[in-house]
């Protein structure tokens, strides 16, 4: 956000130039078929002052222009060139695959056919429509509805790219000692048991530092795990969804569909659990706090808020279950993550660096 204006009000269509430092951006992310090549990019932050805590608005980054000037040297910083958009298209993608786990078959083909009129909240906060449409209609349209693991397949593997993008591009320069200490840190074994790839997340790390990966891991105990994943992911599953209602009765329909004690809800909540990142009893608790009684009915603004923390939540807490505490890679992270290029792939840069660094201390 700002997957606030996960997931990303994002750089939009390009990169700034509102005057300032000029500054080098590589887009060669290496993976989900991204060609190399590089720009330049202008900004008005120079590098001493986006170490720490700056917040980019929403207006600088629509502002944004690819830069023509040469690729300066020095103490730069290095910005891939739209890894937001990148970022954006698989968790879109991962959005439409939610939709489909939470749907009939018949309502999968029916939001293939009339995305259009939920989707103008999802466009604004620079959701690819494409993306959730083509999961949709994949399901919806084939003459054998796809099956849980299927769905949930798709899910991960989108989910995987979310995480690597970000993890591939949030920060400083990276030298090959950097993505070796994140080649030995980050466990492939946690990772998939937090329903990521891990073996391709692994692979792709390890190849950055020229490592081989390998199987073999220790058994780990992680001092700053934690259990809020799910949550996390299910609070962001549903205020997306609260950004695409449009009649006063789709809170208390919503809020019906997933709700424990409801007579026709045991059919949702089952293809939603099923699903494995989502927990229906948490969007339970959004949308029917939204539908009861005098509540009142939460702003554009709100919506966005909420979501911009759900995917740092989210993004942190990963983190915070993958990192082999015995290595020095969340002490890399802490010195070579930037607040400014968090915010910019849709995160909330100073609560996922302020995370980092009470990890790197121990907390």
């Amino acid at each position: 956000m700002q997957f606030s204006a996960f997931i990303l009000a994002g750089i939009t269509a390009l990169i700034p130039s509102v005057g300032g430092t000029t500054l080098p951006a590589s887009k060669a992310l290496g993976f989900a078929g991204v060609n190399n090549a590089t720009a330049n990019i202008t900004l008005n932050y120079s590098p001493t002052r986006i170490r720490r805590g700056t917040h980019i608005s929403r207006a600088a980054k629509a502002s944004a222009v690819v830069s023509a000037t040469n690729v300066p040297t020095g103490n730069t910083l290095v910005l891939d060139v739209r890894p937001d958009e990148l970022a954006m298209q698989n968790a879109s993608l991962m959005f439409g695959w939610q939709l489909v786990g939470g749907s009939s078959q018949d309502h999968a083909g029916y939001l293939c056919i009339n995305l259009g009129t939920y989707s103008d909240m999802w466009v604004a906060m620079g959701f690819n429509v494409t993306q959730i449409q083509a999961a949709l209609c994949q399901a919806g349209m084939a003459k054998t509805p796809p099956n849980s693991t299927y769905i949930a397949d798709q899910i991960r593997a989108a989910a995987s790219n979310v995480y690597l993008t970000y993890i591939l591009n949030s920060g400083k320069p990276k030298s090959t000692t950097f993505w070796a200490s994140a080649c030995q840190g980050l466990l492939p074994q946690l990772l998939d048991a937090i329903d990521l790839n891990g073996h391709d997340i692994h692979t792709t790390i390890c190849n950055r530092a020229g490592i081989p990966a390998t199987s073999i891991h220790p058994a780990t105990t992680i001092p700053y795990a934690s259990n809020s994943i799910q949550s996390q992911a299910s609070l962001l599953y549903a205020y997306l969804l609260v950004g695409s209602w449009k009649s006063p009765v789709d809170p208390s329909n919503y809020c019906a569909s997933v709700d424990p004690n409801g007579p026709s809800s045991a059919s949702t909540r089952a293809s939603i659990n099923a699903t494995k990142m989502l927990d229906a009893d948490k969007i339970a608790q959004v949308w029917c706090a939204i539908a009861a009684p005098g509540a009142a009915f939460p702003s554009i603004g709100e919506v966005e808020t909420n979501i911009t923390m759900a995917v740092s939540g989210l993004f942190t807490n990963q983190l915070a279950n993958t990192i082999d505490p015995n290595t020095t890679y969340v002490q890399y992270l802490r010195d070579n993550m930037l607040v400014m290029s968090l915010d910019w792939e849709g995160l909330n840069g100073t609560e996922v660096w302020t995370r980092i660094q009470q990890m790197a201390n121990g907390d």
